[in-house]
């Protein structure tokens, strides 16, 4: 539903709130005092007596106030009757059309102008209970309908029941449909594919085997049943695997897909919230787990015979992209990915970044930034922040960066030689520089500071027993909960440190603290780096961040830092040209290592490099060549989580 001003400006919005916590009551009184705002709040907790005190300030406190829970309830059930409460989306459209024009005459007391013929509401009913079954396409459908400010009309017949095959070409046609609408609009424009296209959501939920052992280890075992519940490449459930034999099949599968169901449809929900920042499409793909763990596992840190300890660890990475591409994408959806010159954001704990395309790294080919889909509490923080906050990266960023760096003894020659790079560029860049011991410093500096992006250059670790890693200052150890107990964030975190994001152990992340915290944008690592590359590379991005035409070029942070990463090759040139020929660079060689590098600003072209450095390498002169080996694929063991995409720049 829209309304609109005289001027055509949308003046009512819907807020979605999520809240747990002591503060929860007094945000929903907060927020239940805005006259000219319709307020939708969800619950993502089981009920308890905070909750049920919030949902009758809802019932009695304001007019224009609806709820909806995830979760099922005795006291929810007592209540499903109330007029605020529902329980689907054509439940809630339904109340919409009820309450219109009550809608209409409070909130045209406060915006003159507005008349009835601006309430965009359709005839009941609205949306075609059938259509909405195949669920996958539901989002992209919403977001055709809104883009195209269409009324949501029964017309459609059930996929439900059209053949199975034809699922696939369905959910092309709904991506392609919304590509069309933003491409008449780049057009218009004149932008370039980059520019108008939206960032496209892959989602890829994984039943984790660690969290699995985790719920076991705990007594969950009720939860541990949908770890049973897999669906094949048609999105049909069916089990994989009987733990208990006393437990006849088919319970066990009714369990289990309730279970499941409930956390896709969650997860459906949540992926909806974030396409709507620019109406993206999306894609959610089936439920896998089984014919994944043990190539996924190879990035465990424990493993003896992982990718840690063999000698060319991208052959694994590689490895494990190959798998990926074959367990989920079919051909069309390949080429889909293919061909779309766009950012992508990434709503799993699977390494989508490694996933081939046409023998090619995502993360290699296009921007990619992410968030666990298994931590439901932080896909709702990120979204909620940055529908609250619109932060932004400007000329005066780099000089509003702090560099913290750890007063360790621990490989002390090679801190300092990383802190001596630092400030050679600190002079000319401006940014802050401070070596730190403890928390408490960290803490002390940031409110002094006040920065924008916050780098730590540190060590980062990995405790076992808790699987959970931590960040090593001085002598102190640096857990999540550390970090949100001070309140350690800035918009920006970059974390130049090994393995802060290991992909297969961790279950408490350094990246959900933060967004705790306060933080948008968290760049960590999946594996372990050099720790003098790691440090050229974020002083690298920081020149860059330094120049406007790079902003400019770049349209927002997330392909800046994708950019600076991606080009990190560079280093990989000249340690091979220091480590075998004994001499830096030429300048011929740097000269044609930068022609090199600026393919990659282009989409088509990073394809050509990527292929050039797998077959021949890149020949730099007679006595230097670059190949895939030489680099080990280091550029893809970063990731970016929250959303970066939507950070842009002021000038």
């Amino acid at each position: 539903m829209k309304e609109k001003d005289g001027s055509g400006m949308q003046i009512l919005n819907f807020h979605i709130s999520h809240f747990i916590g002591n503060s929860m009551l007094d945000n929903i009184i907060q927020l239940l005092n805005h006259y000219n705002r319709i307020s939708v709040f969800l619950f993502s907790a089981e009920c308890h007596s905070e909750v049920k005190e919030a949902i009758e300030n809802i019932r009695t406190k304001s007019t224009f106030a609806y709820y909806y829970s995830v979760y099922s309830s005795d006291y929810l059930a007592e209540i499903k009757g109330d007029s605020r409460y529902f329980s689907n989306v054509n439940e809630f459209y339904k109340i919409m059309y009820r309450d219109s024009k009550k809608i209409f005459k409070y909130i045209s007391k406060h915006h003159r102008g507005l008349k009835k013929s601006s309430i965009n509401l359709p005839n009941m009913p609205y949306i075609n209970e059938e259509f909405l079954n195949f669920k996958p396409i539901v989002s992209n459908v919403l977001n055709i309908y809104k883009a195209d400010n269409t009324p949501f009309i029964s017309h459609h017949h059930s996929w439900e029941k059209a053949p199975l095959e034809i699922r696939w070409q369905i959910i092309i046609e709904s991506l392609e449909s919304l590509d069309e609408i933003h491409k008449s609009w780049g057009e218009e424009k004149k932008l370039s594919d980059r520019f108008f296209l939206p960032t496209l959501i892959l989602v890829f939920p994984y039943h984790h085997p660690i969290i699995k052992k985790a719920l076991e280890k705990r007594g969950k075992n009720n939860y541990t049943k949908m770890f049973n519940a897999e669906q094949n490449d048609d999105y049909l459930f069916g089990i994989k695997e009987l733990d208990d034999s006393e437990i006849s099949l088919e319970k066990l599968k009714d369990e289990a897909n309730q279970i499941t169901s409930t956390q896709i449809e969650v997860l459906d929900g949540i992926t909806f919230l974030h396409s709507t920042f620019q109406f993206s499409p999306s894609i959610r793909f089936p439920i896998k787990s089984s014919e994944l763990n043990s190539s996924i596992s190879l990035v465990s840190l424990g493993k003896k015979n992982g990718i840690l300890t063999g000698k060319h660890p991208y052959k694994a990475i590689l490895k494990i992209g190959k798998k990926l591409n074959s367990v989920y994408l079919k051909d069309e959806i390949e080429k889909y990915l293919n061909n779309r010159n766009g950012q992508i954001l990434v709503i799993s704990d699977l390494p989508i970044e490694w996933i081939l395309i046409n023998n090619i790294p995502l993360g290699f080919i296009t921007d990619v930034c992410r968030i666990q889909d298994s931590n439901i509490q932080g896909i709702i923080n990120n979204y909620s922040a940055f529908s609250k906050i619109r932060f932004q990266l400007s000329s005066i960023s780099v000089k509003r960066t702090l560099v913290i760096f750890s007063d360790d003894d621990q490989d002390k020659i090679d801190f300092m030689t990383s802190y001596n790079l630092a400030k050679s560029y600190q002079h000319k860049l401006g940014f802050g520089i401070e070596i730190v011991s403890s928390i408490i410093e960290i803490k002390k500096l940031i409110q002094q500071f006040d920065p924008e992006i916050l780098i730590f250059d540190c060590h980062c670790n990995f405790d076992k027993d808790s699987l959970t890693c931590y960040l090593k200052i001085g002598n102190e150890k640096i857990y999540p909960k550390d970090i949100v107990a001070n309140s350690i964030a800035a918009p920006i975190i970059y974390l130049a440190s090994c393995n802060t994001n290991p992909n297969y152990d961790n279950l408490d992340k350094l990246n959900d603290a933060f967004f705790v915290s306060g933080a948008l944008s968290v760049t960590g690592t999946f594996l372990p780096i050099n720790m003098t590359k790691g440090t050229l590379t974020y002083l690298r991005m920081l020149n860059l961040l330094n120049s406007k035409n790079e902003r400019s070029a770049s349209g927002n942070w997330l392909h800046l830092v994708c950019f600076t990463i991606r080009t990190s090759l560079i280093w990989d040139a000249r340690i091979k040209s220091l480590e075998e020929l004994d001499r830096d660079l030429t300048s011929e060689e740097h000269e044609k290592f930068i022609e090199f590098l600026t393919q990659l600003h282009n989409f088509e072209e990073r394809k050509t490099v990527f292929k050039s450095l797998v077959e021949k390498g890149v020949k730099l002169s007679e006595n230097l060549k670059l190949t895939l080996s030489d680099t080990n694929l280091e550029f893809m063991y970063y990731n970016h989580y929250g959303r970066p995409d939507l950070i842009m720049f002021k000038d």
